[in-house]
């Protein structure tokens, strides 16, 4: 999964020039929609996911791309730690 996402964001980076990737969070970054009611705790939901930007996110930080988490929910600090448990090492860099 790792070589797929340095791929594609070598690809993002050089080629196509991209410098901002904006990711929505309900059922892309994560395999469910939580309806802006997520009940549980930060860890909990981080569970949930998809192992493809738990990949991607990290990798395109490192190559430079900033990285936007887009929502509608109104769950903001609990979407904010979701990213901070996820991603210790650049969610300071993930713009939100």
């Amino acid at each position: 999964m790792d070589a797929c996402c340095r791929k594609i964001c070598t690809i993002l980076k050089e080629d196509c020039k991209v410098n901002f990737l904006a990711l929505d969070f309900d059922l892309t970054i994560l395999n469910i929609h939580t309806s802006g009611r997520w009940p549980g705790t930060p860890e909990q939901l981080t569970q949930r996911i998809r192992p493809f930007f738990q990949a991607l996110i990290p990798i395109a930080v490192a190559k430079g791309i900033h990285v936007g988490v887009v929502t509608f929910s109104p769950q903001v600090s609990m979407i904010s730690s979701v990213l901070k448990v996820a991603f210790p090492h650049v969610a300071s860099q993930v713009v939100f």
